[in-house]
């Protein structure tokens, strides 16, 4: 859902992109490349990494 919200919602994407920032000195992983599930990026399976993105997604 949160991949497709990037697509077509611009103020979705926009926020998402803030939180992408805000997370990025906290985390050794990129919000934006979990959501899309770019390959090499950690598995949303790790609560580590499903935890932020929750957040990300609930906030955007």
């Amino acid at each position: 859902m949160a991949d497709e919200l990037l697509d077509t919602s611009p103020v979705f994407a926009a926020r998402m992109a803030e939180c992408a920032a805000a997370l990025s000195p906290h985390t050794g992983w990129s919000l934006l490349d979990v959501v899309r599930g770019v390959e090499g990026a950690p598995s949303v399976e790790r609560v580590d990494v499903v935890q932020p993105v929750l957040w990300a997604v609930m906030v955007s």
